[in-house]
């Protein structure tokens, strides 16, 4: 059996160079038809 790593629908590029020591905050808000290809990527439509 092949194992076949999932690609997610949407993705986001965050900038990392310098990454503070307690982490990055970071809020992403998916639009209406990313919102829409992720349910259709998990059968929830």
């Amino acid at each position: 059996m092949k194992h076949v790593d999932p690609q997610s629908p949407v993705s986001f590029r965050a900038n990392i160079t310098r990454l503070p020591q307690k982490g990055l905050p970071l809020v992403i808000e998916a639009d209406a038809a990313q919102r829409a290809a992720l349910a259709e990527e998990h059968g929830l439509i």
